[in-house]
């Protein structure tokens, strides 16, 4: 059955959830709608008189929303819940008037069951994409000289991108649309002569973070990655965004270029973007 989630029902998502990979997301979408009260909400599903699933759907602008944090308990694996509580989320973005609705998953061969669950509901794959962050970096790096694009929307299309990503509040894409090429063109510049997207925000203690779209694999991958780094100094961070088929490239440069960073200062995966018109 699905429900609402409420403040009450925090006890019982809590005591499957935390033993669960990244407890700390899930807290930090509770608080994100409960107590910051973005748009859309988290919703449970409830079988055999438990809380059996808890998932967040954000509604990132007046077109689109986001499935986020799905969570089953052990107890309810293989009996078709996640599906059931993924239709019921789409059917809830439709009716709340969003004309699509996205979601994304780690690349890997555990996470195939998530693949053919929005498949099965007509999602299509969107890409492949690998986020490699960096924060909390030593050094004194010069600061990159970006040169404004004038069309960066036009070139997410050249490459036949549909989603931009954005990260914030969360590991979030938004659907590139006529109607925001105003808001993406705003991050767009280029540097060495090849064309990035980048949102900037400063957090309530004054660190800084960036998130990077790689539009072109750059001629010389090291150099371009080292001023990019500049943005992780201090206690600030980045994440640089780009696709899978040049993970090999782009992840050899960063091993030259930071040979003794700490497994807990890199963050690296790849994740598939599903999407789905209303």
């Amino acid at each position: 059955m699905f429900e609402p989630f409420t403040r009450a029902l925090w006890p019982d998502v809590a005591r499957f959830a935390r033993r669960l990979p990244n407890f700390g997301y899930l807290k930090t979408i509770v608080r994100l709608h409960l107590d910051e009260k973005r748009p859309g909400g988290c919703y449970v599903w409830r079988a055999e008189g438990r809380i059996a699933a808890f998932c967040g759907l954000n509604y990132l602008n007046p077109d689109d929303a986001w499935l986020y944090g799905m969570r089953v308990a052990p107890s309810f694996h293989d009996r078709g819940i996640a599906t059931r509580f993924t239709r019921a989320l789409i059917k809830t973005a439709g009716r709340d008037g969003r004309s699509w609705v996205g979601l994304n998953t780690t690349d890997r061969p555990s996470h195939r069951p998530v693949f053919r669950i929005a498949e099965r509901l007509g999602m299509e794959l969107e890409g492949i994409y690998c986020n490699d962050g960096f924060w909390s970096l030593r050094g004194r790096r010069a600061r990159p000289r970006l040169r404004h694009h004038p069309d960066i929307f036009g070139e997410f299309l050249k490459q036949g991108r549909t989603t931009v990503f954005h990260d914030t509040p969360g590991w979030f894409w938004s659907r590139l649309l006529p109607a925001r090429r105003e808001w993406v063109n705003a991050g767009g510049y280029t540097l060495q002569g090849v064309p990035v997207h980048v949102t900037r925000r400063t957090h309530p203690e004054r660190r800084k973070s960036a998130t990077i779209n790689l539009l072109e694999l750059p001629p010389d991958p090291k150099l371009l990655l080292a001023s990019l780094l500049a943005f992780a100094q201090g206690r600030n961070s980045i994440v640089v965004n780009y696709p899978l088929e040049w993970k090999h490239t782009v992840r050899s440069a960063w091993q030259e270029l930071v040979p003794t960073l700490r497994r807990d200062h890199h963050y690296a995966s790849a994740e598939r973007v599903y999407g789905k018109y209303l």
